[in-house]
């Protein structure tokens, strides 16, 4: 979990799936956090599955050669890693006792058999950009989650660009059975979620859903407390550069363009979370 928006938008979520299905528990499969991030103490997160079917170890190639046999060493252990989560979760589905092993997988596929609901909440995970996270995280859980019978839910996701084709294909195959899909954006995401043939009635745009919590301060308050006037538009804008790009001063004056010319355009006043 990147931030503490995303938290907010959880309790959020998790306030209205209590209230329309008391009792239920919830597994979110995400990131680490701790307890105290949530009053409701049922709702568990596990550690991303990426973490540990992309850990390769610390070997460096030292020639051409070397470094092509370690890449193909690299990719076959890790499509064996995807297939014994696979396979675990089979083998798991049929029996009652918790699993000895005590590695994050096996604890997190147990987490997943015992939840009432998988949810995959918050951030622009299906893309090209980081196609293979996006496999695991959009492709492999929720298809984890089918193989539990477990009802499986994105909410406020920001979808593309996806153009490769076996990242299509694969998504396809494991998002036919996702209950609900909540977007942040209405242009792009619901578009290229027909694509992958997820029906509408299953697409809603919602927004961030982080907005959903109530701010300590009014709009009224957060004028006053930083001094905007009233005739003003706030936009609010969260660049999260240095998080996500090792080149962030490439982005920088791109970024100010466009904000300086937006907010000349509509008198408006950045506010940076």
């Amino acid at each position: 979990m990147g931030n503490k928006g995303e938290v907010a938008m959880l309790k959020c979520l998790i306030n209205m799936l209590e209230k329309h299905y008391p009792e239920s528990r919830y597994c979110v499969p995400i990131a680490k956090f701790s307890e105290e991030d949530f009053d409701q103490l049922d709702v568990r997160s596990m550690e991303p599955l990426e973490d540990y079917i992309l850990a390769q170890g610390q070997y460096k190639p030292l020639s051409p050669v070397t470094k092509m046999v370690w890449s193909l060493f690299i990719k076959l252990k890790r499509a064996f890693r995807v297939a014994a989560v696979i396979l675990a979760a089979y083998r798991m589905r049929k029996s009652s006792q918790r699993p000895r092993e005590n590695s994050a997988p096996y604890q997190n596929l147990w987490t997943m058999k015992s939840a009432e609901a998988v949810i995959i909440s918050g951030g622009g995970y299906i893309n090209d950009i980081w196609a293979i996270p996006s496999a695991i995280r959009c492709g492999l859980v929720p298809f984890l989650g089918r193989i539990f019978c477990k009802p499986v839910v994105f909410s406020g996701h920001g979808i593309g660009p996806l153009q490769k084709g076996w990242l299509k294909l694969w998504l396809r195959f494991c998002l036919k059975e996702v209950k609900f899909f909540g977007l942040r954006e209405g242009s792009q995401s619901p578009k290229i979620l027909k694509e992958l043939a997820v029906p509408s009635y299953k697409i809603m745009v919602t927004g961030d859903d982080s907005f959903g919590l109530r701010s300590m301060y009014t709009r009224g308050q957060v004028r006053q407390r930083l001094g905007i006037e009233k005739d003003k538009v706030v936009i609010g804008l969260n660049i999260r550069l240095h998080g996500y790009n090792q080149n962030v001063e490439n982005y920088i004056d791109k970024i100010a363009d466009i904000i300086k010319r937006s907010t000349l355009r509509l008198n408006a006043c950045v506010l940076f979370i």
